[in-house]
């Protein structure tokens, strides 16, 4: 605190805490937001040794001053500054402080102050709530994780229908994730995928031998998870983790070719048609997303289109990778049903190319094969679940993770898991307003999210090609129907 001189002294508010009584209150001129308010005791102790039990019980004098902080009044922050006093049993000849009902002794604030913290610490950050009340981050670190073990202890976790299985890496440790894929929200956050941990989860939830749906990944041991927990539980895997599976093995074919068609063009005679060719190829390195637009979205773009046009007439290299991710893309964009998705996986699977740089196509063909059941599950069961509801979770999970910095798992998952817990406007101003990371986003339900197609992510425009460049790309399109 300053010196005495500094201090503008007020009559005191009401705290409305029956244990105290308001002497009087000032605030310091240099920071007229934080009042203080000094207290005494109310009424002298009529209570029993804590040592022995005894009520023999006299004074023994004033203790420290202690400051303690509450909630706030309207916009001004509150610190109780209160005389203590002590008091010592004639019987056993222990001496104690005066037991102070309303507040939490642990860190020394009013108990409706930490109940304040509580809800507030889910909803913003932990640096931000630790300033505006004037403590340490530790501290509020500390109140998050007793509150989460409250909220667990209350919490019955019910199975849904329809499970969504997923992992997300973050603090260098993969955690394993399980959402509601009908209502879109987080079930359960794991310290780690390990199955053991994974199973445990699953088997914590009332009811989960009644599970009928589960949306995965292809990843083995996870079958081998649910097909014991869940016997009679339906696999999808998710669409979206098979289109990233095509768009990375894209992505490493384009990089090789584009680095082939690199070399040869270098050993060209010089002249226009090197010149030209070497621009087309510039023109493709700093259109590294070309080739993950889709189809529908491609023939939509004037200048995108043209300058496809342009490259698979010119290197039938290019073009050959065109039409193998057209074959790839028409897994789940024309069939109709779980026969039509068979026949164009297989189409897709027959006319992979040879060359090293198709390796990784020929490797997600293989997984395609073994996980043949649970890709068709997809179209079987109308297109309807996917792990959309999932993936938007982990992207809000890796945002809480990333604004916090430092959460432990136990306080990162009880923000993800409890955040609208906090959610309700709090009744009384901040200190100040330190502009809070905001997850207003996260309250609404994720089963009306459409996840959004890979390539929407990336909108580069190009100057408009040459026009007549389009006729021909499309005559390429129409090549492999």
């Amino acid at each position: 605190m300053s010196d005495n001189d500094s201090r503008i002294y007020f009559d005191p508010p009401h705290l409305n805490i029956p244990e105290i009584t308001e002497q009087r209150a000032f605030y310091f001129e240099e920071d007229p937001d934080v009042w203080y308010v000094e207290c005494e005791m109310s009424k002298a102790y009529e209570g029993y040794c804590p040592e022995c039990g005894c009520m023999n019980i006299i004074s023994h004098g004033k203790g420290t001053v202690r400051r303690i902080h509450d909630i706030s009044i309207g916009p001004k922050s509150v610190d109780i500054l209160l005389q203590t006093l002590r008091y010592k049993c004639k019987d056993c000849g222990a001496t104690f402080r005066y037991p102070l009902k309303f507040v939490d002794e642990g860190v020394w604030i009013t108990k409706r102050l930490k109940e304040h913290i509580r809800k507030k610490a889910l909803a913003q950050l932990f640096k931000h709530v630790a300033s505006e009340f004037g403590i340490t981050i530790p501290t509020v670190s500390a109140i998050v994780e007793e509150y989460g073990g409250e909220l667990d202890a209350r919490r019955t976790l019910v199975a849904p229908r329809v499970l969504g299985i997923d992992e997300n890496h973050i603090g260098h440790i993969m955690r394993g994730i399980f959402t509601d894929i009908e209502r879109g929200t987080l079930l359960e956050m794991t310290e780690n995928n390990k199955i053991p941990t994974m199973q445990a989860a699953i088997e914590s939830m009332e009811g989960y031998d009644k599970i009928q749906i589960v949306c995965m990944d292809m990843t083995r041991a996870y079958k081998s998870m649910v097909q014991l927990c869940c016997p009679h539980a339906v696999i999808i895997v998710d669409k979206f983790h098979v289109v990233r599976y095509i768009y990375k093995a894209t992505e490493k074919a384009r990089k090789q070719i584009f680095a082939a068609l690199k070399e040869q063009v270098d050993t060209l005679p010089d002249g226009e048609d090197k010149d030209e060719k070497q621009a087309l190829l510039v023109r493709l390195g700093k259109d590294s997303y070309l080739f993950k637009f889709s189809t529908k979205r491609l023939v939509s773009d004037k200048s995108r289109i043209s300058l496809m046009a342009r490259l698979c007439s010119t290197f039938p290299e290019l073009n050959e990778l065109r039409i193998l991710k057209m074959r790839a893309e028409k897994i789940y964009n024309e069939s109709k049903d779980h026969f039509e998705a068979a026949a164009n996986i297989n189409d897709f699977i027959l006319n992979i190319p040879d060359g090293s740089e198709y390796d990784d196509f020929r490797s997600f063909a293989k997984t395609l094969k073994n996980w043949m059941p649970e890709v068709l599950n997809y179209f079987k069961y109308g297109k309807a679940y996917t792990n959309a509801a999932t993936e938007g979770v982990n992207a809000l999970v890796k945002e809480l993770n990333g604004a916090g910095r430092g959460y432990s798992f136990s306080n990162l998952r009880t923000k993800a898991l409890y955040w609208s817990e906090g959610h309700t406007r709090p009744k009384l101003k901040a200190r100040r307003k330190p502009e809070p990371i905001s997850f207003g986003y996260m309250s609404g339900s994720f089963d009306k999210m459409s996840y959004m197609d890979m390539n929407d992510y990336f909108d580069d425009e190009y100057e408009h090609g040459d026009m007549e460049y389009i006729g021909s790309l499309l005559r390429h399109f129409k090549e492999i129907f």
